[in-house]
């Protein structure tokens, strides 16, 4: 029989996990927001479904916005649409992000052929190229359409959790290749509980949990 101990320790995490989801995480996410977020996560991976790898990481998207905004620090940011400073760097992703962003791509029926053209061409230039090179080409994201994200709404935890109060500091990291940015630490700590939620999901379920540079690994997917 289950201990009144570990009995209470999941009804705290099931408590959890229902405010977290209609809520969001706090701006100084725990352990416990970190582990009720893990079981979402396990019981969408342990779906028998095709898309199960994709839907835990929109289940985590949808918790992301509420989070950042819980932060109380959404009106200092400089981060406006068309300032694109941040979109010309290297950005690594789970396998779940990856499915996400190949599907919202094959969603866009009209526009698929275009950036799916552009991600192929991409990856094939920065094939081999470690992160710090990546970032001396300054190639734009094959996601890059007139300065916004073409699958803004399935763009992964990296691009989310990006962000700057001061639009001048973007601009000299950009030119000078320095990463002298500062990201709200409200904002690294979401993105690190809400990356760290998706991380355990995955070793849980015998999954690689590794993370992959984003256009390389968005073009294979692509293929697949």
């Amino acid at each position: 029989a289950m201990s009144l101990k570990r009995k209470r320790a999941l009804e705290r995490l099931r408590s959890i996990r229902t405010e977290v989801e209609q809520k969001g995480l706090p701006a100084r996410p725990n352990l416990y927001d970190v582990a009720a977020l893990t079981a979402g996560a396990i019981e969408i991976l342990e779906r028998d479904d095709p898309q199960r790898a994709s839907a835990a990481a929109l289940y985590l998207y949808r918790i992301a916005p509420q989070s950042f905004s819980a932060s109380g620090v959404e009106s200092q940011l400089a981060c406006r649409r068309g300032c694109a400073f941040c979109c010309h760097g290297y950005v690594s992703a789970s396998a779940p992000q990856i499915f996400a962003a190949a599907a919202a791509i094959r969603r866009d029926g009209t526009g698929f052929d275009a950036t799916n053209e552009r991600v192929h061409a991409l990856a094939a230039r920065v094939r081999g190229i470690e992160w710090r090179a990546r970032i001396a080409l300054r190639e734009p994201c094959a996601l890059l359409v007139q300065g916004a994200c073409s699958i803004y709404a399935a763009r992964p935890l990296a691009c989310r959790g990006f962000a700057s109060y001061s639009v001048e500091s973007c601009r000299r990291a950009f030119d000078e290749l320095t990463d002298e940015v500062i990201v709200p630490p409200a904002y690294a700590s979401v993105r690190s509980a809400l990356e760290s939620a998706l991380r355990a999901a995955l070793k849980a379920c015998d999954l690689p949990a590794v993370s992959y540079e984003l256009t390389g690994a968005l073009a294979q997917a692509l293929i697949e």
